[in-house]
């Protein structure tokens, strides 16, 4: 979450995209709580990832009242 608010500290700031590796459950609910949309799967030269998308209206619904 403090990464996310310092993120969009920057009003230029649109989303921010992530691609965790496939098999991280712990980092893809991590996201999620922060409000972190799944794309779809992707692969990269080292590996198979999950792409995702949070943009701002996301990030501030997801952690509406959340201590920053």
């Amino acid at each position: 979450t403090a990464v996310m608010a310092h993120l969009f500290a920057d009003p230029a700031t649109r989303r921010v995209v992530v691609e965790p590796d496939v098999g991280n459950k712990a980092v893809h609910a991590l996201n999620a709580a922060v409000g972190f949309e799944v794309v779809g799967e992707i692969t990269k030269p080292e590996k198979r990832a999950l792409l995702s998308v949070c943009t701002r209206a996301a990030f501030e619904a997801a952690t509406e009242g959340a201590a920053r």
